[in-house]
């Protein structure tokens, strides 16, 4: 015989082991399961060769069967093989039930040969079998029972032959104590093969069920790790993107500062020096940019600026961080820096702390803006005012003296035409007392003249006492009685409880009538007067810039007509001394008004519009 070919034979076994995979894959099951994955493979195995073999003995045996008419073991045979076969298709029965009735097909073939071919045959093997596949397909306690089924049975069989029941093909039972042995040998090696084959199984299955876990945490620790390793490349991708744009930023505004007009730089309040300054530093100051940086804050600005900083700096740093305090504030100051050529040019600063980690100020970054041409124009534009107004106040001064004098002319004239009359002889004595009232006219009309002058001077001399202010105000409107004449009506206002005042009473009910007068001539037709008269309380949201009097309690007394109005220009003009209009009284009066009001403390308000009319307000202090 030719010897056989290794790798046949090894390609035969990868083709065997390919099958019996594909079938357990098609049972569901994968080798990832272990244990149960290989006990039933070995399941296919045995069934599998169990039906190939018993299919190729088929033919002798059946020619043997009848030969010796052995029909039972015939239909035994067949069902063993039937049975198998079903066994291996089936594939709803569990595996389990398939194992048990495996193991005990090999139990009953072997008590069945042993009946029919007597206990010397190749029963005992296949009981041997039985243990042995209990412990491998099923387990330890499948082992053990299987033993103990084998022991029963050999002792039962036993039985039988001595008593009589069955016949012994060989005498070698005839001998009770070697009966005894060989059943004690047969049970003991086969409590060990089965019991070793039971034990190897679940030590594969410890290996296996070890093997899975370690697998499975390996795998955990595969995923962990890889989900780090994500994490961390999404960490580097995200940092090195936040550097890209923090340089591209950098860049960019790096960029904007090296060119912009203005100077930008940042100073270390531990060193107090410059860390950055953008060149722009050359065109403002002459300095390049690493001399404007070596330079200290003392040396860049001029000695007052210098101490002016100083005491804004320390003034931020202590109220820093107090409740209500905006740490994102700026502060905006204008200073004197020195220039390369030893002059000083002034700048805007705009200046803001940048924090550390903690919020505390660490650095000042500040903008500088050359206005040395500004305040050069502005301080040009002040001289003009101040010339403008020097102007106007000649002009006042002029058309004060013009006005003045005229008037003074006037009522002397006035005054030496009476005198003239009273010294004539021809003048009658009834006739005399009436140039004497003319006389004594103009003397009070000077002397009211001349109290004007003082009041707008500010200079005047008044003689205050306290008077209720609803008193003081009718008086007034009742003395201008005769000034206001139809078509044009009065309307006033004047509740009980107004405050008190304490002013000069001749004063203030010249300014009201004066006042009213204007009020009246500035109506053309028919139109009305209002007075009207509140108590008011100021707060220092209402006291600003001036506008309002200081802080406190008023009378406000407010005289409205619906007149000719005036314009904006005339508006601005209106308290310059003896400024006018052709059909406007608002001359001399207005200035006079002025000055009266502001000596008694008060306030004056003017608001007007071309054919709007004009509003007056005048706010005197309480007495109460």
């Amino acid at each position: 015989m030719g010897e056989e070919n290794p790798n046949n034979m090894v390609g035969i076994r990868k083709k065997l082991s390919g099958l019996l995979a594909e079938e357990c894959a098609r049972r569901g099951l994968l080798p990832e399961q272990g244990l149960i994955y290989w006990r039933e493979r070995i399941l296919l195995a045995v069934l599998g060769t169990a039906v190939l073999l018993s299919a190729l003995a088929a033919v002798p045996a059946f020619f043997l069967a009848l030969e010796e008419k052995l029909w039972k073991l015939l239909i035994l045979d067949c069902s063993a093989f039937l049975l198998g076969v079903s066994l291996l298709l089936l594939k709803r029965l569990s595996y389990n039930i398939r194992a048990s009735i495996v193991v005990m097909g090999f139990y009953g073939l072997g008590v069945s040969i042993i009946f029919n071919a007597g206990i010397m045959s190749g029963g005992p093997v296949w009981l041997f079998t039985f243990g042995a596949m209990s412990g491998l397909l099923i387990g330890l306690r499948a082992a053990l029972m299987a033993v103990l089924l084998n022991a029963v049975t050999l002792a039962a069989l036993g039985s039988l032959y001595y008593s009589g029941h069955l016949e012994a093909s060989i005498p070698y039972y005839l001998s009770g104590i070697r009966a005894v042995t060989a059943g004690a040998n047969f049970v003991v090696l086969n409590l060990i093969v089965a019991s070793a084959a039971a034990v190897m199984v679940r030590g594969i299955e410890f290996a296996a069920d070890k093997e899975r876990d370690i697998s499975r945490s390996l795998s955990e620790e595969k995923d962990l790790l890889l989900e780090v390793r994500k994490s961390l490349e999404q960490e580097v991708a995200s940092r090195s993107e936040a550097e890209s744009l923090a340089r591209e930023s950098e860049l960019k505004y790096r960029l904007i500062a090296d060119n912009i007009s203005d100077i930008i730089w940042t100073i270390d309040l531990t060193t107090m020096r410059y860390e950055y300054m953008s060149p722009s530093v050359f065109r403002v100051r002459g300095f390049s940019q690493k001399e404007a940086m070596e330079m200290s804050m003392e040396e860049t600005l001029s000695p007052s600026s210098f101490q002016e900083v100083k005491g804004y700096l320390a003034s931020e740093l202590a109220r820093d961080g107090s409740p209500g305090v905006d740490p994102a504030r700026s502060l905006t100051i204008e200073v004197e820096q020195t220039r390369k050529d030893g002059s000083f040019g002034w700048v805007e600063v705009t200046v803001t702390f940048m924090r550390d980690e903690n919020g505390r100020p660490s650095k000042i970054l500040g903008v500088s803006r050359d206005i040395t041409e500004r305040r050069r124009i502005e301080g040009e534009k002040r001289e003009l005012e101040r010339r403008l107004h020097e102007a106007r106040k000649t002009d006042a001064i002029a058309t004060l003296a013009g006005g003045v004098a005229h008037q003074f002319n006037n009522a002397l004239s006035v005054v030496s035409l009476s005198i003239e009359a009273i010294e004539s002889p021809s003048l009658a004595p009834e006739k005399r007392p009436r140039y004497l009232n003319n006389i004594k006219s103009m003397k009070d009309r000077m002397v009211g003249l001349t109290a004007q002058l003082l009041g707008y001077a500010r200079g005047g001399k008044y003689q205050p006492k306290k008077i209720a202010a609803g008193e003081l105000v009718s008086t007034a409107i009742e003395l201008t009685g005769d000034m206001v004449k139809a078509p044009v009506t009065m309307e006033k206002d004047i509740p009980d409880g107004l405050h008190n005042l304490n002013v000069d009473v001749t004063q203030l009910q010249m300014v009201l009538s004066a006042l009213i007068a204007n009020a009246s001539e500035a109506i053309e037709g028919e139109g009305k007067i209002t007075v009207r008269c509140r108590n008011i309380e100021l707060s220092e949201k209402d006291s600003i810039l001036d506008v309002r009097p200081e802080p406190g309690r008023y009378v406000c007394v407010m005289i409205q007509d619906d007149g000719s109005g005036m314009d904006t220009e005339t508006l601005s003009r209106v308290f310059e001394p003896f400024f006018s209009t052709k059909f406007q009284g608002r001359g001399l009066g207005m200035a006079a008004v002025y000055g009266i009001v502001r000596n008694h403390g008060g306030h004056i308000e003017v608001e007007s519009a071309p054919d709007l009319g004009t509003t007056v307000r005048i706010y005197l202090k309480s007495a109460d």
